[in-house]
């Protein structure tokens, strides 16, 4: 991974050469509770980790530029136990500030990688809109989002601390990860009821009762999490080659 271009190590005179060119690729996080048993930069750190594999293997024309992981996001939902949280409106500027910046300083493309679903709509509504006054092209994902372009793929579904979470923390960090407690993820959450297709619905206090745990983690191994994490990677670096082929200036 040692060709990965950082930006917080270019200087001034590289960004303006590679700026006008460049994707850069910002990965979005979050600080919040994981459970008894992740640590609560779980999604931050599966988020930097899956850009930089995929910024590893893309092969794009175009120079792909990796932006500083945005350790915080939208999490008040979590603070029943903790988390470092930013408000709906506040998230929602500090991401236009950063589109606004990157433009002011060169790039004319942004892709924003999200690893928090909390974080998801808000980063869809900036991309939407800050197209409308300034001069850039901004794609925006949620990497569990992506299509898989690798065979058998592991059928795992994201859920909160749970199965998926836990593999792949296992896999990246198995230093931070504890033991989860004996019934933790048992309790059925409200909003993951379907009552009927495209109804979302939240309820009070929903996170503090189930224990912030959307389902059990006890399946959880680190193959999973290697096979998760390299087809997350994948699916992102090929993601990265349509959105460069489809933006490049000459189109």
């Amino acid at each position: 991974m040692s060709g990965i271009i950082e930006l917080g190590r270019l200087t001034r005179k590289d960004v303006k050469e590679l700026a006008p060119k460049a994707i850069v690729v910002l990965p979005i996080g979050s600080t919040e509770q994981h459970g008894e048993h992740l640590p609560l930069l779980t999604d931050a750190l599966i988020a930097d980790t899956i850009c930089r594999r995929a910024l590893a293997v893309v092969d794009t024309p175009s120079p792909v530029v990796l932006a500083p992981l945005m350790p915080f996001g939208n999490s008040h939902h979590h603070l029943f136990a903790c988390a470092i949280s930013l408000s709906a409106d506040t998230y929602v500027r500090v991401l236009r500030d950063i589109c606004s910046t990157l433009s002011r300083s060169g790039f004319e493309r942004i892709l924003f990688v999200n690893g928090h679903g909390g974080n998801d709509q808000a980063m869809r509504l900036v991309s939407n809109d800050v197209v409308l006054d300034l001069p850039l092209t901004v794609a925006a994902c949620s990497y569990w989002t992506l299509t898989s372009v690798t065979p058998d793929a592991p059928q795992v579904q994201g859920g909160h601390a749970g199965v998926y979470e836990t593999a792949v923390m296992q896999h990246i960090a198995p230093d931070l990860v504890g033991t989860p407690g004996a019934h933790l993820g048992d309790t059925p959450a409200f909003f993951d009821q379907v009552l009927s297709n495209g109804l979302l619905v939240n309820r009070h206090n929903e996170w503090a009762r189930i224990g912030g745990v959307t389902e059990r983690p006890d399946a959880a191994t680190e193959e999973m999490g290697r096979l998760i994490v390299e087809d997350r990677a994948q699916a992102l670096a090929a993601a990265i080659a349509s959105f460069d082929a489809a933006s490049k200036k000459d189109n």
